[in-house]
């Protein structure tokens, strides 16, 4: 299923394959929400938004192994990511599982993604695995950038925070253990060292 064979080549037709690529483009409309709105955009959105587009196109033209595979995944996980978006901006409450949810999606497809390059790359230029170095190597960084992105980026945003707030909740009670609380007439609490 990974390389492109009679019965792949015939599950996608090639108008999917070219409305797929045209998506990769239309998708930078969320850059410029994000521009316009004056939130940080940040280098993992515009790398990846970049070099998706490049590597489908690449694919499009070359009719490389491997292709179905990526867009399935991208588009599903997209469809779930967009989906989110929208109702994160309709101001809909969504609970924090959810995005940790795509965010984890989103890494396993990046894995994934290594895995399927690294069977192009031992097929080789099999006749059902058509593929060429340029295409191996692009491929192979751009999946492995991904994942490194990726998993920074869900350390950043939620592990980091997990462990701040357990540091900082370690911090108070190590104080606390080392005071002695007295509540004042006002009913705040005066510490004391012991």
């Amino acid at each position: 299923m990974v390389c492109t064979g009679p019965i792949v080549e015939r599950l996608i037709h090639p108008n999917w394959t070219y409305a797929f690529l045209y998506s990769k483009f239309l998708e930078y409309g969320d850059t410029v929400f994000i521009v316009f709105r004056k939130k940080p955009l940040i280098f993992l959105h515009w790398y990846h938004h970049l070099t998706v587009a490049l590597f489908c196109w690449f694919n499009v033209q070359n009719n490389y192994a491997g292709s179905c595979i990526f867009m399935g995944l991208n588009a599903v996980i997209h469809a779930f990511m967009y989906t989110y978006y929208s109702l994160k901006a309709a101001e809909f409450k969504i609970p924090r599982v959810v995005s940790i949810s795509i965010t984890l999606f989103q890494i396993v497809q990046m894995l994934l993604g290594c895995s399927f390059m690294t069977y192009i790359i031992v097929m080789g230029n099999d006749s059902d695995c058509k593929t060429s170095n340029s295409h191996s190597l692009a491929g192979g960084f751009m999946y492995a950038s991904y994942l490194v992105l990726f998993a920074q980026f869900f350390q950043r945003s939620y592990s980091s925070q997990t462990s701040s707030q357990k540091h900082s909740t370690l911090s108070e009670a190590a104080k606390l253990e080392h005071t002695d609380g007295a509540t004042q007439s006002d009913g705040s609490v005066r510490q004391r060292r012991l």
